[in-house]
């Protein structure tokens, strides 16, 4: 690996971190309301306003897979896993 290749896994990583805090946080906090929001899916009617809410509740999953394996990409040489 030469010393561009390493400036720039240095860099991606760096940037990475805060990333992979900020999703555990949200992560944290999704598991923290799933009893309200079982609880605000078996009381309502099916509508709408339920599909909105179950999209805009579990399409940031599908987001975040995807851009973690953007910045996390499984395919990464060793020595930048390594650092």
């Amino acid at each position: 690996m030469n010393a561009f290749q390493a400036t720039q896994a240095d860099v991606s990583l760096k940037l990475g971190y805060p990333y992979v805090a900020l999703t555990a946080l949200w992560l944290y906090d999704y598991i923290l309301c799933i009893p309200d929001a079982v609880e605000f899916i078996v009381e309502s009617r099916w509508g709408l306003g339920t599909f909105l809410y179950l999209a805009c509740c579990h399409l940031p999953f599908v987001f975040l897979s995807l851009n973690m394996l953007e910045v996390f990409p499984p395919s990464a040489p060793l020595p930048v896993c390594a650092n």
